[in-house]
């Protein structure tokens, strides 16, 4: 992980919660060229039983899934994802709602972006 994030190309950006998670915020950090993301997000509410969040990644337009988490007792959780492209090619980050297993498409309420 630190050589894809620790270098000097590598990008850092923020998410802020939307009415659905107003008490949540998150952090991303991409390195160019590498097909690797790296989440980390506080205040958000335990999802309720039968649901986890989503990360999605915008790319042409076309919106994919990067991973699925769940946080623990204070809002908070640390993941590594994995989209199926490189981070350079990323448009958008957002984080929504979805049932257990993820989702093929976004359906759940945005909760941060």
């Amino acid at each position: 992980m630190l050589a894809a994030f620790g270098n000097e190309d590598a990008v850092e950006g923020t998410l802020t919660a939307t009415d659905a998670a107003p008490g949540a915020s998150g952090r991303y950090f991409l390195s160019p060229g590498e097909p690797a993301l790296a989440l980390y997000v506080k205040g958000l509410p335990a999802a309720a039983t039968g649901s986890e969040y989503q990360v999605w990644v915008v790319v042409g337009g076309e919106t994919v899934s990067a991973n699925t988490f769940a946080v623990n007792a204070e809002g908070r959780a640390w993941r590594l994802a994995a989209p199926p492209i490189t981070a350079d090619t990323i448009e958008r980050i957002f984080v929504t709602l979805e049932p257990v297993g993820g989702s093929t498409q976004p359906s759940g309420p945005i909760v941060l972006q």
